[in-house]
């Protein structure tokens, strides 16, 4: 019997745990630190099944997972959604901005990350149309969206002072030049394939031909 006091204070407390655990999540900095935490997780098993279970994979799934196609997506939109959420009214980009960007993020990502990819290493004319996509469309939505002001604002506060710095903009200004912008991204694949010819070639490939279109833009 003395052990009932106990065991009945141990079950009123439980409901007040998983209530304080509930607003500590649901809370803005619960969230901020969930979802990038969550984008990691998702990432580790998309490549564990990507690498352990490649033909058991839907179509939707990648074919040949890279983490910095993954990243610079999921990243990408979640400072998007946030920084629109923290915008003022009079800042918030318009749905139709909105619409771009997902619409540019989601073309590219499709093309890369999905099985497509696969159909695009084996096909002359979806390898066409693959390229118009990643280097072309793709950022020309993203682009025409305007995200810039919406990403910065939802970056973490010290990833931000950098991206928004004064040294950043001195490097952009120098790489953004047609001459570089074109080059540079040549040069890297160049190198990658020197020096790791038989290793993720064709995501090397795909990253250089992003770069090219985003510093050009």
């Amino acid at each position: 019997m003395q052990f009932a006091p106990a065991l009945s204070a141990a079950a009123a407390g439980r409901p007040a745990a998983a209530r304080r655990i509930h607003r500590l999540v649901a809370s803005p900095a619960g969230v901020d630190a969930t979802v990038p935490l969550g984008i990691i997780v998702a990432g580790g098993v998309l490549a564990w099944l990507c690498r352990d279970y490649p033909a058991a994979m839907p179509v939707w799934a990648p074919w040949d997972f890279s983490w910095l196609e993954f990243l610079a997506v999921a990243l990408g939109v979640w400072w998007y959604a946030r920084g629109v959420t923290l915008s003022p009214a009079e800042e918030r980009p318009s749905m139709a901005r909105r619409l771009s960007f997902a619409a540019g993020v989601t073309l590219i990502y499709a093309v890369l990350q999905t099985h497509y990819d696969y159909m695009a290493q084996h096909m002359f004319f979806l390898n066409r149309l693959q390229h118009l996509a990643m280097h072309h469309l793709g950022p020309f939505l993203i682009a025409l969206a305007w995200p810039d002001a919406a990403i910065l604002r939802g970056m973490p506060a010290p990833l931000r002072r950098l991206v928004d710095g004064p040294r950043l903009y001195r490097v952009m200004h120098i790489v953004q030049q047609p001459v570089i912008a074109v080059f540079l991204p040549a040069l890297y694949v160049t190198w990658f394939r020197v020096k790791r010819p038989n290793a993720v070639a064709s995501q090397s490939m795909d990253f250089a031909h992003i770069a090219t279109a985003t510093l050009s833009d």
